[in-house]
């Protein structure tokens, strides 16, 4: 439980936990007699979520009897063996028990323990989860074969070689400690209480895990070596957030935390404040509009894909965080602040230099995104050329569309939310934009000769 206000536990955005070791893993946590044991944990840039672990396959882990005390797994966060969470009880009625879930401190790597051989086919995901938080789950198997995917449309989840390049579509397995490490990332988290407390669920997506062991899936290593902290390539970034900042005599406060992943270019982020009737938050660059965020109650959280020029910017220091209300509905706000490093090693993104790559042909129109989903909802009619793909360069945002446009030709797209490139154009709304990039005449010049019928809600860059 989040104290909003900070009037129960003391300061804003502090957490109230009960006596589960997993969940007081991340935060400096202090228990407090009054509350039966409970903790008074500090606000901090993790968040809490739910593992969800489904198991497909059944048939070697009958416990027998419908005893609700029976033990069913045990969570353990990596790099603190002894701070487990064994999961017993279920129906009374049921003597299999297939679903494995515990609370826990998100972006964090938790292992899951069976007393029993590890079941070959499982389903895992966060729930009660926002965009941008993520766990790594590590689950141990002997030697075998892997069928791992993501998702409805089974998009498939390929070996790496080591742990710390496990992402949301890579896998290790580790055959001398016989651990696989999977990573869920949540990128599509929905918020089904918008205008009051959030009440984060999971997105469509989820891991399934099929390994070639069948129901003989047992552990045979000889290496006890436990998992150690998942390595983060990430840069942390705070603001402070008063109403001197935004030039009102507002007492109410903000702390928001930032993390950077310098290796997705995904920037996380948890703001907490004690504005009681907050109507909107957002992140401008120099009074523009750069990013909306979540609207509701604190803390507000998410993520967003960082190209390379947010990225330079944010390192700047260029990005402030203001919070609206009814009392200060524009402008610069309730109360504000700057994002800054936190860590004295954040550091920019890699220098580029050369031509504009992501420069268009004559008689094409290119779309830049850097959302957090692909380029989708695309139709064509007549004889386009497109080509979804056309350059994985930085400057052009972390996906790009060219199409080049014939007689009686015309295309639809919906994309989600974008960013200008290339250069530094930061736009009044964050919609994704088209580039024409010839002059004004030459596109005069197409138009005369070719049909064009476009439906878009896109801005001019």
């Amino acid at each position: 439980m989040i104290d909003a206000d900070g009037s129960l536990t003391g300061a804003y955005g502090n957490a109230i936990t009960s006596t589960n070791p997993v969940v007081l893993e991340g935060s400096t946590c202090t228990v407090v007699t009054a509350w039966n044991g409970y903790y008074n944990c500090s606000r901090n840039m993790h968040g809490y979520s739910q593992i969800k672990v489904t198991n497909l396959n059944t048939s070697n882990t009958d416990y027998g009897t419908s005893l609700s005390s029976i033990f069913r797994a045990t969570f353990i966060p990596f790099g603190f063996p002894a701070r487990l969470d064994k999961i017993t009880g279920g129906d009374p009625d049921e003597p299999i028990r297939f679903l494995y879930a515990s609370n826990v401190v998100s972006r964090k790597g938790y292992v899951l323990q069976f007393p029993h051989p590890t079941p070959p086919q499982l389903k895992f995901l966060l729930d009660a989860s926002s965009t941008g938080e993520w766990v790594v789950l590590a689950l141990q198997y002997p030697p075998t074969t892997f069928t791992i995917t993501r998702g409805y449309y089974q998009i498939p989840i390929t070996p790496v070689p080591t742990v710390g390049e496990v992402t949301p579509l890579t896998y290790h397995y580790n055959a001398t400690s016989q651990y696989l490490y999977l990573m869920y990332f949540e990128d599509v988290a929905r918020l089904t209480a918008p205008t009051s407390f959030p009440e984060h669920q999971s997105g469509n997506s989820y891991i399934n895990i099929k390994a070639g062991c069948g129901n003989a899936c047992v552990v045979t290593a000889t290496d006890s070596t436990f998992p150690a902290a998942f390595p983060e390539p990430a840069d942390d970034y705070r603001v402070l957030m008063r109403g001197c900042s935004s030039g009102t005599t507002s007492t109410y406060e903000g702390t928001g935390f930032f993390r950077l992943d310098k290796k997705t270019r995904v920037l996380s982020f948890i703001i907490y404040h004690n504005i009681p009737q907050a109507t909107s938050a957002a992140i401008y660059v120099g009074g523009v509009l750069l990013q909306t965020l979540p609207v509701g109650q604190p803390p507000i959280q998410g993520a967003f894909e960082m190209s390379w020029n947010k990225w330079n910017l944010l390192r700047n220091g260029s990005f402030s965080v203001i919070v609206f209300s009814p009392s200060y509905p524009s402008g610069l706000g309730e109360i504000s602040g700057k994002i800054g490093c936190f860590n004295t090693a954040c550091i920019p993104p890699a220098t580029i230099s050369g031509l504009d790559v992501c420069s268009s042909i004559p008689g094409s129109v290119l779309v830049y995104d850097d959302a957090m989903n692909a380029l989708e909802g695309w139709a064509v009619r007549g004889t386009t050329t497109l080509d979804i793909n056309y350059t994985p360069d930085k400057r052009c945002g972390t996906k790009s569309m060219s199409a080049v446009f014939n007689a009686n030709s015309f295309i639809n797209l919906a994309v989600g939310i974008g960013n200008c490139y290339p250069g530094t154009c930061v736009r009044p709304q964050q919609r994704p934009c088209i580039f024409i990039l010839h002059f004004f005449f030459l596109v005069l010049f197409f138009i005369s000769i070719f049909t064009f019928t476009f439906t878009f809600n896109f801005r001019l860059c």
